[in-house]
């Protein structure tokens, strides 16, 4: 039996590292199913419009493979083997226009074998909830006092991991508040004792 590549792909969801999935497929697989493998890692519907930057930018770039009736187009249908897919590459999976998920892309290795001739999830890790938002949680709310810098909005008892260490959101918005400060523009706090920006926290909560 002939032996092809196979792409060992890192999948990790874009607003928190902690959430990824490893997948094998074959190079005669192609962008459509690494997507569905994922979607149903991820128990997501697979209802919606998406697209693959290979320049691992947001939004559309100059090399994109999407969902199309446009045969003139890059589609989501090319086979990975057309990609010339190295280890290192990153790009980016958009899915679903309205509400934006993104999952960035990594190559961890490639292999040739006989093996995987379907995709398949070697790690998981993470869970995530597609239609889920704060309104369906009675106990979240708008943590904080009017005159505090920064407000945050869920549960306060909820956990979320910065640094390294858990803690909860109540206790997170209270070291923001009396941490933050301005650096080159940006604003940084002190969380678990390191420093963290406010573009870093926001993706992970």
């Amino acid at each position: 039996m002939t032996k092809k590549e196979v792409y060992e792909l890192k999948v990790t969801y874009d607003r928190n590292s902690e959430i990824f999935r490893v997948i094998k497929i074959r190079e005669d697989h192609s962008l459509e199913d690494l997507t569905e493998t994922l979607l149903k890692s991820i128990k997501f519907d697979d209802d919606h419009m998406y697209l693959f930057n290979m320049d691992n930018n947001y939004y559309q770039g100059e090399n994109t493979y999407e969902m199309s009736l446009d045969d003139s187009k890059p589609s989501v249908k090319t086979n990975l083997k057309e990609l010339a897919l190295k280890k290192g590459m990153k790009f980016q999976l958009w899915y679903d226009f309205g509400d934006d998920w993104f999952f960035n892309i990594i190559v961890l290795n490639v292999e040739k074998t006989t093996k995987f001739d379907k995709p398949r999830v070697m790690k998981s890790q993470g869970k995530l909830k597609q239609y889920g938002n704060f309104d369906d949680d009675e106990d979240a709310e708008y943590i904080g006092n009017e005159d505090d810098p920064f407000v945050l909005y869920g549960n306060p008892e909820d956990i979320v991991k910065i640094n390294g260490k858990e803690i909860p959101l109540y206790e997170l918005l209270n070291q923001m508040n009396s941490s933050h400060e301005e650096i080159d523009g940006e604003d940084v706090f002190t969380v678990n004792g390191k420093k963290i920006t406010l573009t870093e926290i926001s993706k992970i909560i």
